[in-house]
């Protein structure tokens, strides 16, 4: 039997764990997969659910870093440029000690990039090459017990080479994405930034916004008697205000890192919202009518 090809996935949430179900359900071709996980729930959660062969605290990613072929580091944004540093710096080490021909490869799937690779750029050292990633693949649920085999599967994946990344290491990660059956596409790290300010960052702001809305328009006025509006709710509050269900702790952590690039967005937005409430105000029907059509032809797009 040919030797595993040993992943290292640190962080087990959601995406970390998908990504470890994804390679233990694949038949044709061998992984050793082991986690790396500081949250002891999470370790023994991956370990039932069969996400890892193994898995291991954080303070041990030196001793199980060595013969590693990927490590994809899917820790939150608040630590991942740590994380990261910490895992190149123990694969240089490891290298150095026992160099092999292929050195180790570093990747991520962070939801914002510009600041990372800012930082990194193409690595802290040739000997553990970084190549920033995001696969478009997440949803509401959150913790390994989400983990999804088929998550990836069919879905994007953004990698953000800069100039010094090597070439072969990103040959090597886009071949691991395209493994779990992503489509793989290169953007510069602010291209992806902006891309996904608008259609993940933008979109889950709004879902926020609207059950914030509900809280308030539940509440009596002066004006209005009050009402439990969540009760009344059907099928299109719950599917448009899905993503609401989603960790608050992360999509904090994504408002602050792609700041700039998620006010562009929802400047657009509340341009394209006056225009409607104006509409609405003036009891223009052609023009709401133009505005839905349009949205509508957009929407049978996705």
């Amino acid at each position: 039997m040919a030797k595993a090809n040993k992943i290292i996935i640190v962080g087990v949430g959601h995406i970390g764990a998908s990504v470890g179900l994804a390679l233990m359900d694949k038949k044709e071709q061998s992984h050793y997969v082991i986690g790396i996980e500081e949250n002891g729930d999470y370790r023994a959660t991956a370990l039932k659910n069969k996400c890892v062969h193994e898995i291991h605290p954080v303070a041990d990613f030196q001793e199980h870093c060595h013969d590693a072929e990927i490590v994809v580091v899917a820790a939150p944004l608040n630590v991942l440029p740590n994380v990261v540093l910490s895992c190149s710096e123990a694969l240089v080490q490891s290298q150095r000690t026992k160099k092999r021909p292929i050195p180790p490869v570093i990747t991520d799937v962070g939801s914002v990039k510009t600041p990372l690779l800012t930082e990194f750029g193409g690595g802290v050292s040739p000997l553990a090459p970084f190549v920033g990633g995001h696969p478009f693949a997440g949803n509401e649920k959150f913790g390994p017990e989400a983990a999804d085999k088929d998550l990836f599967k069919n879905r994007m994946v953004i990698l953000t080479p800069v100039k010094k990344t090597d070439l072969k290491a990103l040959e090597r990660v886009k071949l691991f994405w395209q493994g779990l059956g992503c489509e793989v596409e290169e953007m510069s790290p602010q291209e992806h930034d902006q891309v996904a300010g608008a259609v993940s960052h933008l979109p889950h702001l709004i879902a926020y916004c609207m059950m914030e809305t509900m809280s308030r328009l539940s509440k009596p006025t002066p004006k209005r008697k009050g009402f439990n509006l969540l009760r009344y709710a059907g099928g299109g509050l719950k599917d448009f205000t899905r993503i609401a269900s989603s960790n608050p702790l992360m999509w904090r952590d994504i408002s602050m890192e792609n700041q700039a690039l998620i006010l562009e967005a929802t400047t657009e937005f509340r341009k394209v919202f006056l225009g409607m409430e104006d509409a609405v105000a003036r009891g223009d029907g052609p023009r709401l009518e133009e505005l839905f059509r349009h949205a509508q032809d957009m929407r049978k797009g996705l």
